[in-house]
């Protein structure tokens, strides 16, 4: 490959990452704000009706795609008849799940007590096959690093689906409202990007190919079922033994956990596997990255997540309603896990850069198990019961996660609680500080006035402690955050 060629790559390359990265944020916002007004408009039993139902959706849209768009990009050389077997085998994986939701509605929902359960999942039942319709699509997309155009859809979809499930929630639909954004963005999202890739299969179908291509997407199907059901499975307990209202006070939690996540960890977790991959060779230099990268979003996410908890109980109320102050202490809860979550969020990538990525999905199997059986023997007792389990699980898991990195990285246990623990305990004192001040001014002050005055207090508190207690890693850390907003900004 000449040197032009090359460059050439690199730049799309960029490019293709840039506008994925556009797109994600873009998303993220647009999502948060629909969230934020559905939020003030519903109930939560009508958010806790959904999320259910989209536990049973996301596990089988994972099965209806079968891996097959993965495969499209995969493949090192893209034939015609491979293309349009796998349009065609996705075709059959949507219908199929189509058909076992629909006949499941009915016995999912007398197990969880929920008679309106049923018709919802017999409604979005249909996704399969809408999905099915342009998956292979994107797949080419893809494939031809068109990524803006994915990113423009996917935008586009949402802007208009959440539009309608605002009309529709406004005028009363209720839970019917989520069922149509999901709807409505599914349908779009496809037919935007059949028009985006002009491409028309054919009816041919080959059955050594097809064998092939099921094959292919069994390897990926197992890791992201456990992926879905071990951030998932909780809601489904707390539907079994509690209501659709508490479903809902655990969606909400999670909500903000998801949004401070999408701001703090997840754009430095993409970024992960490249980075360590450049340097797998070459253990001291893989120990510092890791420990760069790991450090750099707890410098970020710890003061967010503590920081949320100690202001929780005025948090949800002014932001997203008084129907939702019962969610405060599962949201407390939950941002317990905050350094187990930064640090599982660069471990899994770590793994996989030394070819270690079977020990991870084995991991996370013995997570799902344990978490999922001390989730139902806590669900009896509640909802904020359900969520200490949930933590629970996570810390229970830090020693094997610990040794793994040790093991077969290199990455010692000292990098790794230093990174994150210094982080933590400035945070954890300033939200020590901030609840008090909640709790002695919340008699005097409007919510908020409290509010803003807590952020405001928390910020100059904990950038305080962070300098004098740990200095090393606050230069590093800007330089690696700083890194990554310019290199997204070159590559659009």
């Amino acid at each position: 490959m000449s040197d032009a060629t090359e460059a050439n790559a690199g730049r799309r390359t960029a490019v293709a990452a840039g506008w994925a990265a556009m797109g994600t944020v873009g998303n993220t916002i647009l999502s948060f704000i629909v969230f934020l007004v559905l939020a003030r408009l519903l109930k939560p039993a009508e958010f806790g009706v959904v999320a259910v139902a989209t536990v049973f959706v996301d596990a089988l849209l994972v099965l209806s795609r079968g891996g097959l768009p993965d495969a499209i990009v995969q493949r090192p050389k893209l034939d015609e008849l491979y293309a349009d077997t796998a349009f065609w085998v996705s075709a059959g994986l949507g219908v199929t799940c189509c058909a076992l939701l629909m006949l499941g509605s009915f016995p999912i929902a007398i197990i969880f007590r929920m008679p309106e359960l049923q018709p919802v999942l017999a409604v979005l039942a249909f996704t399969f096959v809408i999905g099915a319709l342009g998956g292979i699509h994107e797949g080419r997309l893809q494939r031809s690093f068109g990524f803006k155009r994915l990113a423009m859809r996917t935008l586009a979809a949402n802007t208009v689906a959440g539009l309608g499930a605002v009309v529709m929630a406004f005028h009363g639909f209720g839970v019917w409202s989520l069922v149509a954004q999901r709807l409505i963005a599914s349908t779009l999202t496809m037919a935007l990007t059949i028009l985006a890739m002009p491409w028309r299969p054919r009816f041919r179908f080959d059955k050594t190919l097809a064998r092939q291509q099921v094959t292919l997407g069994g390897k990926v199907l197992g890791s992201n079922l456990l992926i879905i059901m071990n951030n998932r499975v909780h809601e489904l307990i707390a539907a079994y033994f509690l209501s659709a209202s508490a479903v809902g006070l655990m969606r909400m939690a999670w909500r903000c956990i998801d949004l401070v996540s999408q701001v703090a960890v997840i754009p430095l977790a993409q970024v992960a596997l490249p980075t360590y991959a450049r340097v797998q060779g070459v253990p001291e230099v893989l120990e510092a990255r890791f420990k760069g990268l790991v450090s750099a979003s707890a410098i970020l996410a710890m003061p967010a997540f503590l920081g949320m908890a100690a202001v929780a109980p005025i948090l949800l109320p002014v932001v997203f309603g008084p129907q939702w102050a019962d969610a405060a202490p599962v949201l407390q809860i939950l941002c317990l896990l905050a350094p187990a979550f930064v640090v599982n969020s660069f471990v899994w990538p770590l793994l996989v850069s030394v070819n270690r990525a079977g020990v991870g999905v084995t991991l996370s199997a013995a997570q799902l198990a344990v978490g999922a059986a001390a989730s139902f023997v806590a669900g009896p007792f509640g909802l904020v019961a359900i969520s200490v389990t949930h933590v629970f699980r996570a810390y229970a898991f830090w020693p094997a996660i610990l040794y793994l990195s040790r093991r077969f990285a290199s990455v010692r246990s000292k990098t790794v609680l230093v990174a994150v623990g210094l982080p933590f305990v400035a945070a954890m004192a300033m939200a020590m500080v901030i609840a008090l001040v909640v709790r002695g001014l919340t008699p005097h002050l409007g919510h908020v006035a409290l509010l803003l005055s807590s952020i405001s207090l928390g910020a100059v508190i904990y950038a305080a402690l962070i300098l004098v207690l740990a200095p090393k890693l606050v230069e590093p850390a800007k330089e690696k955050l700083l890194s990554l907003v310019l290199r997204r900004r070159v590559a659009v």
